[in-house]
C-alpha cells in the first residue's frame, strides 16, 4: 500500500516551484542592474534617464503625488498642473504602488524612489508566475525552472524595465495564462477567479496591460462558458463570478481615476507605433548600440522602436529545429500525421477563443498600417470613429506581447514532446544561447548602473527660488521633465503637466485659457502672485513682456546644464 506522504512534504512541493522561481528572478535582477537601483533614496541615476526620459516622468509623477493633498479619486495629484491636477496613471507612476508608498509617507525618507523595488519585484513575480505556468505541461522540477529562466531572460521585459517600469510588468500576463490554462486543463471554473486580484493589480499599474489582462479573462470566461460541465448551476455561478470580478476591477479603476470625464483626447499615431513584421527576429533596441551577439539589426520604422519583441537566438533556432521536426512527421509518416491531425483538433477545439483573442491582438499590433523592415507591405483605411479609438492604445505593438510569451512556452513545449529525456539539456542550451545572444545589451545596462551619476546642473538662482516660492508657474506648454523633476524633488508646486499625450493633449485644451490670462495680465504690468515664480523660454514672448512687465518686477535670464529659461521676480528678491 502507498504511504501518505506527510503534510509539509506536500506544501513543500506545492510552493517549490513559484518559490523557487521568485528566489531565480531577484538572482536574474541582481546579476544584471546589481544594488544600485534598490537604493531607495538615490535618484541621480533616473535624472539621467534610462535610454529617455520617461523614467523621470515616472518618478516626478510620484514626487508630486506624494507632496499632494488626499483627495477623491486616489489618483490625483493636485501639485501639477497647478491647480486642476492630474492622475499619475498618466504619468505611469504605478498608481497602485504609489498609493501604497503615499499611505506610508510619514515613514519614509524625504526622497524616495520605489522604481529599483518595483523592478526587483516584477523580475521575481515574472520567474514564479512562469514556473506556475511550465508547471502545467511538466512535473519535472528542473525542466520547470530552465524554462523559468528563459522566460526571466527575455529581451522584451529587460528592454523595458526601467525605461518604460510599469510595462514591464509582464508578470500580470504571465499569470493571466496560467489562470487560463489551469482553468482549461482542471476544468474547475473557480481558478477563474484568480483574476479578481489579477485585474485589480492590472488596472493599477497600466492601462495597456489591464487590456490585455482583460481580454484573458474575457477569453477564460466564455471559454467556460461554452464547455459541457453536469455540475448544478455551473453557468449560473461562472456569470456571477464574472460580474463580481467586473464590478471590483471597475471600482478598482473609479477609486484610481482611470474613469474620470474629460480626461483623455486620442493622440494620433495608430499604424505608426505598431508591430513591424520583422521584429521576431530584429534585435533593434532604442538607445542600444547592439542588442544580439548573434544577429544583425533590420531596419524598421522609426516610430516602432517603441519596444523589443525580439525573441533571441536560442528560440529563433529551435523553432525552426520543431518545425521541421513537425514538417517530417506531417510529409514521412502517416501515422505522425494522424496523430498529429488529431492532437490539432483537439487544441483547437479546447482553445479555439484564445486563437481568436491572439488574432485580434497580432491584428491590432500590426495596425492598419503592414509594415516589413522599412515598407508598407499593405494598408486598410478606418472609418474616423475607429481610428479614434484606436488611438487610444496608439501604440499598439505592445499588444504582441501576448504572442511573445505564448511563443515562448510553444516552443518550451515542443522540446518537452520531441526530445524526451534529453530535454533538460536541450532547454539548458537554449537558455546559454539566450544569454550570450543578449550579452552586449546585458553589459550595457550592468555598466549604466555602475557608474557615477551627476544630477544635472542648476544656476545658483534656482536655490533662491526653492527657499523662497512654493509655485513655480510657467507660461506656455511646457513639459521639460528635467525642469518638473527639480520642482518635484523641492517640493514645489506648478502648472506644468508632462503626461503620456493621450492625456497631455487635453489637458492643453482645458487650460489654455488660463495661459493665455496669465500672460495678458502680466503685459498688462499686474502683480504676480506672492507664492509663485513665473518663468518662460520663449524668444519671441520676451519683447512683449518686458515691455508690459510691472515696474516691481524684473526678468532674470537663468541657465542649466541644457536649457535658459526668462524667470520673473520681484526686485527686491535679487
Amino acid at each position: 500500500m502507498r504511504q501518505k506522504k506527510p503534510y509539509l512534504c506536500l506544501r513543500f512541493e506545492k510552493f517549490f516551484l513559484p518559490v523557487s522561481g521568485f528566489v531565480l528572478g531577484i538572482a536574474v535582477f541582481l546579476l544584471i542592474y546589481g544594488i544600485e537601483p534598490l537604493r531607495v533614496t538615490g535618484s541621480a541615476w533616473i535624472f539621467q534617464g534610462v535610454i529617455e526620459s520617461d523614467i523621470l516622468q515616472h518618478y516626478t509623477g510620484w514626487m508630486f503625488y506624494r507632496d499632494s493633498a488626499w483627495t477623491w479619486p486616489l489618483g490625483l495629484a493636485l501639485n501639477m498642473g497647478y491647480p486642476y491636477g492630474a492622475n499619475i496613471a498618466y504619468t505611469d507612476s504605478i498608481p497602485i504602488v504609489s498609493i501604497f508608498f503615499k499611505l506610508i509617507s510619514a515613514l519614509l525618507p524625504e526622497h524616495f524612489q520605489f522604481f529599483g523595488l518595483y523592478t526587483l519585484a516584477s523580475f521575481a513575480l515574472q520567474g514564479a508566475a512562469a514556473a506556475l505556468l511550465i508547471s502545467l505541461f511538466t512535473r519535472e522540477k528542473i525542466t520547470a525552472l530552465l524554462g523559468t529562466g528563459i522566460f526571466l531572460f527575455s529581451s522584451c521585459m529587460i528592454e523595458r524595465a526601467f525605461r518604460h517600469t510599469a510595462l514591464a510588468s509582464h508578470w500580470l500576463i504571465l499569470f493571466a495564462l496560467f489562470f487560463y490554462f489551469k482553468t482549461a486543463r482542471s476544468r474547475d471554473w473557480r481558478w477563474i477567479g484568480g483574476f479578481g486580484l489579477l485585474n485589480v493589480l492590472a488596472i493599477g499599474i497600466h492601462p495597456y496591460l489591464f487590456a490585455i489582462v482583460f481580454l484573458i479573462f474575457c477569453t477564460s470566461f466564455f471559454s467556460c462558458i461554452i464547455e459541457k460541465n453536469k455540475e448544478q448551476n455551473f453557468r449560473k455561478k461562472i456569470v456571477l463570478s464574472f460580474l463580481l470580478i467586473l464590478m471590483i476591477t471597475f471600482a478598482a479603476g473609479y477609486t484610481i481615476g482611470l474613469f474620470e470625464k474629460d480626461q483623455i483626447k486620442p493622440a494620433g499615431g495608430f499604424g505608426y507605433y505598431s508591430f513591424n513584421l520583422n521584429q521576431i527576429y530584429n534585435p533593434t533596441a532604442k538607445g542600444i548600440d547592439r542588442w544580439s551577439a548573434l544577429l544583425p539589426k533590420q531596419p524598421q520604422m522609426e516610430e516602432q522602436a517603441d519596444g523589443l519583441y525580439y525573441l533571441g537566438s536560442g528560440i529563433l533556432l529551435f523553432s525552426i529545429l520543431i518545425i521541421l521536426r513537425l514538417i517530417r512527421m506531417i510529409f514521412f509518416s502517416s501515422e505522425s500525421r494522424e496523430i498529429l491531425k488529431q492532437r490539432g483538433l483537439l487544441l483547437v477545439k479546447k482553445h479555439h477563443l484564445l486563437l481568436i483573442a491572439c488574432l485580434l491582438l497580432l491584428l491590432f499590433a500590426l495596425s492598419n498600417r503592414i509594415t516589413w523592415n522599412q515598407r508598407v507591405v499593405a494598408a486598410y483605411s478606418l472609418p474616423d470613429k475607429i481610428l479614434s479609438w484606436c488611438n487610444i492604445f496608439r501604440s499598439s505593438g505592445r499588444f504582441f506581447i501576448v504572442l511573445y510569451y505564448l511563443w515562448f512556452l510553444a516552443v518550451i513545449i515542443g522540446i518537452l514532446r520531441f526530445f524526451g529525456k534529453q530535454k533538460n539539456f536541450i532547454l539548458l542550451i537554449i537558455l546559454m544561447i539566450q544569454i550570450f545572444d543578449m550579452a552586449p545589451a546585458l553589459k550595457e545596462k550592468y555598466t549604466y548602473f555602475h557608474q557615477r551619476y551627476e544630477k544635472p546642473y542648476l544656476a545658483e538662482i534656482w536655490t533662491d527660488i526653492a527657499q523662497n516660492y512654493s509655485k513655480v508657474i510657467v507660461i506656455g506648454e511646457n513639459r521639460d521633465l528635467q525642469l518638473a523633476g527639480w520642482i518635484g524633488d523641492h517640493h514645489l508646486k506648478t502648472n506644468m503637466m508632462f503626461s503620456a499625450p493621450v492625456h497631455l493633449n487635453r489637458f492643453w485644451e482645458k487650460t489654455k485659457n488660463d495661459r493665455d490670462t496669465l500672460l495678458d495680465q502680466i503685459i498688462l504690468g499686474k502683480e504676480v502672485d506672492k507664492e509663485s515664480v513665473v518663468l518662460f523660454d520663449s524668444e519671441y514672448l520676451l519683447p512683449r513682456i518686458t515691455a508690459g512687465l510691472n515696474s516691481g518686477y524684473e526678468i532674470i535670464k537663468t541657465d542649466n546644464y541644457y536649457h535658459n529659461y526668462y524667470v520673473i521676480l520681484p526686485k527686491d528678491n535679487e
